[in-house]
């Protein structure tokens, strides 16, 4: 082992870290698109539900105004089509956040395995590093009794 090799792990593992930061990212983003899709949806619910209340009113006033009740009643239904589109998104986004949490979990743990090795590799170089001074002292001491 040598420390080509710790370097060739070392740049694994810091390069392993970058993808797991960007995937740390990219999930915050996902994240926020969730909320604000959620936040869009409950807009849209509760524009829909006053629609719903002021035709409701109008059809509960003593005169009735037949064009009006129509284009009240068009305005309710454009917008529960809205909030159809909104669960739509609502739900692509929440699907979009799911992704990005496996894809940081993967790179999460894929940088721990190069953690791990890096760690591993380490304290090999560093056995070997002193298994070898032990040697060479050893040489040494062993060289000064067969001169004497």
């Amino acid at each position: 082992m040598n420390r080509s090799r710790e370097r060739a792990v070392f740049a694994i593992e810091r390069w392993r870290r970058f993808q797991q930061a960007r995937a740390a990212m990219e999930h915050a983003v996902a994240q926020r698109d969730t909320v604000v899709a959620r936040r869009e949806h409950e807009s849209s619910v509760q524009d829909a539900h006053d629609a719903q209340s002021q035709r409701a009113s109008l059809l509960g006033a003593p005169t009735l105004d037949l064009s009006l009740c129509v284009a009240t009643a068009q305005i309710e239904q454009a917008l529960w089509g809205r909030v159809e589109e909104r669960v739509a998104a609502m739900e692509q986004a929440q699907a979009r956040e799911d992704d990005a949490l496996q894809s940081h979990r993967l790179a999460h743990a894929r940088t721990a395995v190069a953690e791990k090795r890096l760690e591993r590799l380490r304290i090999h170089l560093r056995d070997a590093q002193e298994r070898k001074s032990w040697d060479d002292l050893a040489d040494l001491r062993a060289g000064g009794r067969s001169a004497t």
